[in-house]
């Protein structure tokens, strides 16, 4: 099938190819996974959780609380804490979104899958038939 004359379907990550909120789904989990970790952001949560439903400080908000759930964390320990929640996150898979998805997969159809993800690689909760397949 020429470039021109194929179809494309786009797909959206969260809430469609699989259950939740990816990024706020690892970033609650980065706050919790210990104790003193968690501390922090219960106490500035009077401060940085308004600002999350005022567009303006929405950025400023989120940055903080990823600051707080990442911050003296290795790289190498990052890596594992995504990899564990991508483990956990991937088994919350849409089955009838991804049929639909591998349906035109197999038609030749150009699949684009969105996400939020500021980066250029798939997020950690990318299903792992999607790392095979990625383009930017």
């Amino acid at each position: 099938m020429a470039a021109s004359a194929r179809r494309m379907a786009v797909f959206d990550l969260d809430d469609t190819l699989v259950r939740g909120d990816s990024f706020g789904q690892f970033t609650r989990g980065l706050l919790f996974h210990q104790r003193w970790r968690a501390a922090v952001p219960l106490v500035l949560a009077p401060l940085l959780a308004p600002m999350l439903f005022l567009p303006p400080t929405r950025r400023v908000a989120i940055t903080g609380f990823l600051w707080l759930a990442s911050a003296g964390l290795s790289e190498a320990q990052f890596t594992v804490l995504a990899e564990q929640f991508a483990a956990i996150h991937a088994q919350k898979r849409i089955t009838v979104a991804l049929d639909r998805l591998h349906h035109h997969l197999a038609a030749g159809d150009r699949v684009i899958i969105v996400t939020a993800c500021a980066d250029r690689s798939p997020p950690p909760s990318a299903p792992t038939w999607a790392w095979a397949r990625w383009r930017w």
